[in-house]
């Protein structure tokens, strides 16, 4: 199977092209603002006494104390990196894919497509572990199980995409990079907007909503990453 065929099959994909694409676009601009807010006011709004909080996400949350301001930006920051250089990646292969000729090793998209690979690597190791200290704040069970296993995702899946790379497997690190970037990439955005919209219209907890945000993208994902 072909690299061409590899690249051309998620961006000619009509689900990467009218949903995916732009909803990762769209959790981009949510990240940029919550970097804003973060910017405004490092630390979460005090709701009340009883450790009730409003996050930069304008969700809110019970915490023993107010989040480590480090820790919150390293973990805002590497969300904000995870999803623009996605984007970014998914771009150099769109211009990769419209050069006519498909030098693979010397080309410069793909070289800079793998240097940004090595960063992103890097942000999303330091990022996740930085989430994992963020968890001892955290009251809410889910949100605490989900910073406590994340770097125990992240890492493994981070090492096995770049040595698939190491031993020249494009279609296992093919797999494993849009498994875990643009996977966690859309788990996020559904989770956000399911947590939002679902409470409203149903008697449901929000972490149930989160959970059906995550599964409804893990499945979507699978489907567009396995090919043909």
């Amino acid at each position: 199977m072909s690299i061409k065929f590899l690249i051309s099959h998620d961006l000619n994909n009509s689900l990467w092209i009218y949903y995916i694409m732009p909803c990762i676009s769209l959790l981009l601009y949510n990240y940029m603002t919550v970097m804003y807010r973060f910017i405004m006011n490092p630390s979460y709004e005090t709701i009340n006494e009883l450790n009730l909080y409003k996050n930069h996400l304008n969700n809110y949350v019970i915490t023993s104390s107010q989040p480590s301001t480090f820790y919150l930006f390293l973990h805002v920051f590497m969300a904000i990196s995870w999803v623009l250089l996605t984007l970014i990646q998914k771009l150099l292969l769109y211009m990769y894919l419209k050069q006519n000729k498909f030098t693979h090793k010397d080309n410069k998209y793909i070289i800079i497509h793998g240097k940004i690979g090595y960063l992103l690597s890097m942000i999303t190791i330091i990022g996740s572990i930085a989430g994992y200290n963020l968890a001892q704040y955290i009251n809410y069970y889910p949100t605490y199980i989900f910073l406590n296993i994340l770097p125990y995702i992240t890492i493994p899946l981070t090492i096995i995409s770049i040595y698939y790379v190491k031993i020249g497997d494009v279609i296992a690190h093919r797999f494993y990079t849009n498994f875990l970037y643009v996977n966690f990439a859309l788990a996020s955005m559904h989770a956000e907007y399911i947590i939002w919209i679902l409470p409203k219209i149903m008697n449901i907890e929000p972490s149930y909503a989160q959970f059906i945000g995550i599964i409804s993208t893990i499945l979507i994902v699978l489907y567009v990453t396995h090919g043909n």
